[in-house]
């Protein structure tokens, strides 16, 4: 982001945001708790709780109430349909990184096996 975060649970929300998107905490994997998150970061737990509701707002973390840990999203969803910024200033480096290649294929060979009998060229 351009502008620093004003509070101390948005530059936490922040980190961990841009950890589990980056794969950090892997998909499915158990979200470390409250306690875990206060000790590292030397923080109240509200403060915590903050940071946390916010990635279970943005669909990042599951929560599946007190008892149950909470889980790390296998395909990330946004709650919100509204953006904070521009994608780049929102996603930071993890927005620069190239993730999808477009190609024309001419043949149908060049195809995945899965999808030839789906499509036929060109694609």
């Amino acid at each position: 982001m351009d502008e620093k975060p004003k509070t101390r649970w948005e530059q936490i929300y922040l980190e961990l945001r841009d950890q589990i998107i980056t794969g950090v905490f892997q998909p499915g994997s158990e979200f470390p708790t409250n306690a875990e998150f206060m000790q590292k970061y030397d923080v109240h737990s509200t403060t915590i709780q903050s940071a946390i509701n916010a990635l279970i707002n943005d669909g990042l973390v599951l929560s599946q109430g007190r008892k149950a840990p909470r889980i790390v999203r296998k395909a990330p969803t946004r709650a919100r349909n509204y953006r904070k910024g521009g994608f780049s200033s929102e996603f930071g480096n993890v927005s620069s990184k190239n993730i999808l290649a477009l190609q024309i294929l001419q043949k149908k060979e060049e195809l995945p096996e899965s999808l030839q009998q789906d499509l036929s060229a060109p694609v």
